[in-house]
């Protein structure tokens, strides 16, 4: 069920996003600002974007070559000032087309803050558990930025016999978007071939590095955790934003939930009570009496840290 090696090529001419607005388009909305800078950014991205800002150095995968750490350095410092005058919608459709038409990856996680607390995570476990706690699955890979923070985690801390497994559409959120207000189907889309070029990039070691491709109500069966040979959760990143998606996360890791594990909701503070990640968990831990929940620390503010221990 692993997703096979393919080799990940820049995008064709005609290479369009699927269903949002790219930056060669104009919204009715669109404010001046956006007329006025649309035509330096798109040039920009045309000459920079397709080539050196996914060119590593050869010989030495997980180093870009200086022009395109420059060029990304300075698209990230140009989107950070610009972002402050665009609405939402603008910046969706924006984040979009630097994933899907330019293929520039774009960060959404902390990515030092997130790796500090995937080794204190591990360094828990380790403590209470042994040197082998489990495998590490991921709902919501998106561009596989979490992965690579849990990958050199395990590389700081010695724990080579982790494996890690990360599940998405690749091809966005589902229809079910929709009920919960504030996602739209099809948001977060990053094909599978540019995300494994990231990752590759990054230095993950594929050997014990898996993504499964498919919407969760499709791959999510009970047949496919020993398909995959996963007896054992260790750490769980819901990174999947709906009530849905993470119900059906939660679920399929349940049977794989021992005495310990520790639980992370990158999208914890984005609803109420009543929708998302909050609800499904909510509804989990009601169908599961056996499960304590203690919070640990958060690597940012919308997220939370959850260990799990059967009573």
């Amino acid at each position: 069920m692993a997703c096979p090696t393919r080799k990940w090529a820049p995008p064709s001419p005609d290479f369009t996003t699927s269903r949002l607005t790219t930056l060669d388009e104009t919204p009715p909305s669109d404010s001046r600002l956006h007329r006025l800078t649309r035509p330096l950014v798109v040039r920009f991205l045309r000459e920079t974007a397709r080539g050196p800002l996914v060119e590593a150095l050869p010989g030495e995968p997980g180093r870009r070559s200086f022009p395109s750490r420059v060029a990304a350095g300075l698209l990230r410092s140009t989107g950070r000032c610009v972002g402050r005058f665009l609405s939402a919608e603008r910046k969706v459709a924006i984040q979009e087309a630097l994933i899907n038409r330019y293929r520039i990856p774009v960060n959404w996680q902390p990515r030092a803050a997130l790796e500090e607390t995937f080794e204190r995570c591990l360094a828990r476990l380790v403590a209470a558990e042994g040197e082998s706690p489990g495998d590490y699955l991921e709902f919501g890979v998106y561009q596989g930025n979490s992965m690579v923070c849990m990958h050199r985690a395990l590389e700081k801390l010695g724990l080579d016999t982790v494996r890690l497994f990360g599940f998405d559409s690749f091809a966005g959120l589902p229809e079910s978007a929709d009920l919960d207000g504030i996602w739209s189907p099809g948001q977060f889309r990053s094909d599978v071939e540019f995300t494994r070029h990231l990752m590759t990039e990054a230095g993950v070691d594929w050997s014990r590095t898996h993504l499964i491709e498919g919407f969760f109500d499709q791959v999510l069966r009970p047949s496919t955790a020993s398909e995959l040979g996963i007896e054992r959760a260790a750490v769980i990143m819901i990174d999947c934003d709906l009530y849905t998606s993470t119900l059906e996360a939660l679920d399929f890791c349940a049977p794989l939930i021992e005495k310990r594990c520790i639980v992370l909701f990158d999208d914890w503070e984005s609803t109420d009570a009543h929708h998302g990640e909050k609800r499904a968990f909510t509804e989990f831990l009601a169908r599961h009496p056996d499960l304590e929940a203690r919070d640990l620390d958060p690597y940012h503010g919308r997220a939370r840290v959850v260990e799990l221990s059967s009573t």
